[in-house]
């Protein structure tokens, strides 16, 4: 559809498209079938929790914990926490990691 998607952090070429599941029979489809699944009352009752995983009270801490939505400890470096790093080891390390999930 000759979208404006931004550049790959890859190869840095201009991403313009994207590949659907093998379901679907084109983007029209795709997005019908995402919209009513979104729109469904299964979805309605539980997205506050989903919310909560990955913005609220489950996403860090104790209440990650307990939800079991634990990630490697480089899932939640900030810019900041590279500007105050010390260790240049440590903060070449998680420069290394971040670039590694990109």
């Amino acid at each position: 559809m000759n979208l404006t998607l931004g550049n790959s952090t890859v190869t840095g070429k201009r991403i313009h498209d994207v590949e659907l599941p093998k379901w679907t029979k084109g983007g029209k489809e795709f997005v019908r079938v995402m919209r009513k699944g979104l729109e469904s009352h299964h979805v309605g009752r539980e997205i506050n929790k989903w919310i909560d995983l990955v913005f609220g009270v489950n996403s860090r801490g104790g209440g990650a914990r307990n939800s079991d939505n634990l990630f490697a400890e480089s899932a939640y470096y900030e810019t900041k926490d590279l500007e105050i790093e010390r260790d240049e080891s440590v903060r070449d390390r998680m420069i290394m990691e971040a670039e590694e999930r990109h």
